[in-house]
């Protein structure tokens, strides 16, 4: 699949969903819907994400589900995460529930 990359100087206020992979880098405050997502270090994030494969390397705040969720060093997530699988990086800063589920996200 095609990965579609928005950029730093990216700002969204509003929802995006993408059937592919998405690369962002900027800010957004709204949902996001993606098959594979990845929020880059410099991405700061505010809303619901919904993900098959979910990186989060950037600021995230909100609530997230994902069938796999990795989550790096330099992310700072204040969030409600739902997830299949998990990876966290040492140096990830987390803070808000998580909780492993069973099924179809």
């Amino acid at each position: 699949a095609r990965t579609c990359r928005l950029s730093e100087d990216v700002v969204i206020e509003g929802n995006v969903s993408s059937t592919g992979n998405l690369d962002f880098a900027g800010i957004i405050t709204g949902d996001i819907s993606a098959n594979r997502l990845t929020l880059l270090p410099t991405a700061r994030v505010k809303g619901n994400i919904r993900a098959e494969h979910l990186t989060i390397a950037g600021q995230f705040t909100g609530s997230a589900t994902a069938s796999a969720l990795d989550i790096a060093s330099t992310a700072h997530v204040e969030a409600d995460l739902a997830y299949k699988t998990l990876s966290i990086e040492a140096g990830a800063r987390c803070q808000g529930k998580m909780h492993r589920v069973t099924g179809d996200t």
